[in-house]
């Protein structure tokens, strides 16, 4: 009865396999092209940690901290190479900036399917994962990037996950010569 009821419907639920054909699954039309990218075309650091993984975001905490799901289950995700203004949830004091930086990501991001790319070390010691996040396969589609262009961020090395540092430090200098986000609009 379950099979009928399934063939009636018309068409039959994606799965979380990023690499599923027509052949298994039928394209409902609302299918993320993300999932379907080649992590090999991914920028990547040398010598990472882990391959890359699509997950999908679940939940925004702050501008450089994500909730995810993906094949493992869920994790907590540290956005690795920036930092942003804390929302600092125990004292109910934001710092400058911080919730902006919060809505600038869970734009970008929320209830999106991602992929994590990682460097050399993978958890830091609040258990969180560290990892680059990508909506797309070139440079410009890191979070971190808009994140730091937009002024929502600062670059932020921590050895020995500095891979792309130097890129994001130029992204830190653009937005602050321009006045963006929190450069412009924090004391």
């Amino acid at each position: 009865m379950l099979f009928f009821l399934l063939a009636c419907s018309g068409s039959i639920a994606p799965t979380d396999n990023p690499q599923d054909t027509q052949d298994t699954v039928r394209d409902t039309g609302e299918r993320d092209p993300v999932r379907d990218l080649d992590p090999n075309s991914l920028p990547q650091a040398d010598s990472p940690c882990r391959p890359p993984e699509v997950v999908f975001v679940k939940d925004v905490l702050d501008g450089d901290t994500l909730k995810v799901e993906g094949k493992w289950g869920g994790e907590t995700v540290r956005l690795v190479g920036i930092d942003t203004p804390e929302m600092n949830y125990d004292t109910q004091s934001p710092e400058c900036w911080a919730q902006e930086a919060l809505s600038a990501l869970e734009t970008q991001v929320k209830d999106k399917w991602v992929w994590l790319s990682f460097d050399k070390e993978c958890e830091d010691h609040f258990e969180r994962t560290l990892a680059y996040v990508h909506r797309g396969t070139e440079i410009e589609d890191f979070s971190q990037r808009a994140l730091l262009r937009g002024g929502h961020a600062q670059a932020y090395k921590v050895n020995p996950n500095k891979h792309f540092h130097s890129l994001f430090s130029a992204d830190e200098n653009y937005a602050k010569n321009q006045n963006n986000g929190q450069w412009g609009g924090c004391p």
